[in-house]
C-alpha cells in the first residue's frame, strides 16, 4: 500500500462507507468492507490495514516514527465521539463504548455485530460522516509531539 496523507485516508474512509451503506440499503443485506475492494477493483497489495484506511495511515504513522506502543484511537485521525477525563480514550474502532451510555458499545463495533440491513447501512452512514480530529496531540511515553498540520500530512516535532 502507497504512503497516505492524513486527508487521503480521512477521504478514502468516507468514500468506502459511504459505498458501504448505501450497497447495504440497495441489496437489503449487510455489505462489507472486502466486497468494497471487490467492487472497486482494489489489490489486494493496496487493500488497507484492517481493512480501513484510517487504520493503514495510523499503522504507517508508527512505521515512520517507530513507535509501537500507542494505541489505534490515540492516533486516529477521525473523531469517534469519545472522551476521556483526561482526554481521548486510547483503544481501538471496536473496542470503544461511550462512557454515557456505558452499555452501549462504539459505531464500528455495532456495525460489526448488526446483522438488519437497515441499522447497518444507518450504522455505515454514521461511521462515513465521523468529523476529523480538530487536533491529534500525540503521546509516546513522555515524549510529545505537538499536532498534525492543519493539511494533515505532517507530524511536526
Amino acid at each position: 500500500m502507497r504512503t497516505l496523507t492524513k486527508n487521503e485516508a480521512i477521504q478514502l474512509h468516507k468514500k468506502m462507507w459511504r459505498w458501504i451503506a448505501k450497497e447495504t440499503k440497495k441489496q437489503g443485506r449487510k455489505v462489507k468492507e472486502c466486497e468494497y475492494f471487490e467492487a472497486m477493483r482494489i489489490d489486494e497489495n493496496d487493500i488497507p490495514f484492517k481493512k480501513c484506511y484510517c487504520c493503514e495511515f495510523v499503522s504507517q504513522l508508527r512505521k515512520r516514527h517507530h513507535k509501537e506502543h500507542c494505541f489505534c484511537y490515540e492516533l486516529c485521525p477521525l473523531d469517534w465521539g469519545v472522551r476521556h477525563e483526561m482526554g481521548y480514550i486510547f483503544a481501538s474502532c471496536s473496542e470503544i463504548k461511550y462512557p454515557s451510555k456505558s452499555t452501549k458499545d462504539g459505531y464500528f463495533k455495532q456495525w460489526l455485530e448488526e446483522e438488519n440491513s437497515e441499522k447497518a447501512a444507518k450504522l455505515a452512514r454514521i461511521i462515513a460522516k465521523l468529523p476529523e480530529k480538530n487536533e491529534i496531540k500525540l503521546i509516546f511515553g513522555l515524549k510529545k509531539f505537538k499536532k498534525f498540520t492543519k493539511k494533515g500530512d505532517i507530524l511536526h516535532r
